[in-house]
């Protein structure tokens, strides 16, 4: 039995991140406040505690907005010329037009997609969230039904550079490929007597 299950664990996982991604976009689209009762035995963080949070900038910068989309435009139409026009090679090597476009899935196919989050980092960069709509991975496309989409989020950073908003390619490969420390979360007080 232990065996079958750590031979299917990749098939396992697949699918487990098929249904995070589902489970995310639906936990950011609502919101539940707590009962009233529960909030009054909550103390509140003191301030200083709290990080500093990244200035939200959506529908803020429309030029930068605008070169997203054609920049994800491109990228539906698989047009690889029109997309390494927005590259800044800042933090890496230039890719040569072949090597950019070996750089890309081939099977890989945006349908619909719409811009979530802008927010104004350090050094003038802008990490900017694309909530996409694509054809499933291979890895799992045999599971679900012919034609099914799945959603994902798109994780970009882009800088303004002279006149124009520059996609910085190698910075945010290099991001996304560092492993992240998960967000620790926030003790709930214990109510008396359950101990």
């Amino acid at each position: 039995m232990t065996k079958s299950l750590i031979l299917l664990h990749p098939l396992f996982l697949g699918i487990a991140l098929i249904i995070q991604v589902n489970l995310a976009q639906a936990t950011t689209e609502t919101t539940e406040k707590p009962a009233a009762s529960a909030l009054k035995d909550q103390v509140a963080p003191p301030a200083s505690a709290t990080p500093s949070q990244p200035e939200q900038l959506l529908g803020k910068l429309p030029e930068l907005e605008t070169t997203i989309g054609k920049y994800v435009e491109a990228w539906q139409k698989q047009d690889f010329k029109t997309m390494r026009g927005y590259e800044s090679w800042e933090g890496g090597e230039e890719l040569n037009e072949t090597k950019y476009i070996q750089s890309f899935s081939g099977s890989f196919q945006i349908r619909t997609w719409k811009i979530t989050k802008v927010e104004k980092n350090e050094n003038g960069e802008y990490r900017v969230l694309v909530l996409i709509s694509h054809n499933p991975p291979k890895e799992v496309a045999g599971m679900l039904p012919p034609g099914k989409t799945v959603n994902s989020t798109l994780i970009q950073w882009w800088k303004k550079q002279g006149d124009q908003f520059v996609h910085l390619l190698n910075a945010e490969r290099k991001r996304l490929l560092q492993p992240s420390l998960p967000q620790p979360t926030p003790l709930l007080p214990i109510p008396p007597g359950s101990t």
